[in-house]
């Protein structure tokens, strides 16, 4: 069972793209569960999106699963300077 909590949060953010809006709600898996997963509603240029959902059809998952993958994966390692071209 997932229990979720009204708050919600929106942050705008600058991009070289157009503006975006992350969009974020808290999710609990379960009560005996340490981890806590956070729900993100990006707003992404269309190409963004077309070009996320063709290389996840290639992986056969969704597109939603290979943002997430990609943020945990960039977040966990640290690559955000290495993918921002040293930001």
């Amino acid at each position: 069972m997932v229990a979720k909590t009204d708050a919600k949060a929106v942050t705008r953010c600058e991009s070289r793209e157009p503006d975006y809006a992350i969009k974020q709600s808290r999710s609990v898996a379960s009560e005996s569960s340490a981890e806590v997963s956070i729900e993100v509603t990006l707003l992404l240029p269309q190409i963004t999106t077309a070009q996320l959902r063709q290389r996840s059809a290639l992986r056969g998952i969704s597109d939603s699963t290979l943002a997430s993958e990609l943020l945990v994966t960039i977040a966990r390692d640290g690559l955000y300077d290495a993918v921002l071209d040293g930001g």
